[in-house]
């Protein structure tokens, strides 16, 4: 239509069989696959195999993790982060407890 530029759609039904359903699953998967090369494209090594310089690749792969956990980090916000610290509190005071009623009456048992 000449003219339109903007539609709006409050529901659309799209019907896809399945092979073609298969086939926006491979396509989505290989764009997950390619973003991640390309995110660590950067880290890999160049030249020798795995087989020729396993540590080189060892490395390769540390950085990559220690790249997603810098990330992840990152985008932790402070109410996730608090959420953390509180849970991580409440089972430290939950394994105590745990420890000290394992001797009784909390008296004379190993402490942690």
């Amino acid at each position: 239509v000449v003219g339109v530029d903007h539609v709006e759609v409050s529901e659309l039904r799209v019907v896809v069989t399945r092979p073609q359903y298969v086939g926006m699953l491979r396509l989505a998967e290989r764009l997950v696959r390619q973003h991640t090369s390309a995110k660590y494209a950067k880290y890999r090594v160049e030249g020798p195999t795995v087989r020729q310089d396993p540590r080189r690749w060892w490395f390769f792969a540390i950085r990559c993790v220690l790249t997603e956990l810098a990330e992840l980090k990152a985008k932790a916000s402070p109410e996730h982060r608090a959420a953390l610290l509180e849970q991580d509190a409440q089972y430290r005071e939950l394994h105590r407890r745990l420890h000290l009623s394992g001797t009784g009456a909390g008296g004379g048992g190993r402490r942690s």
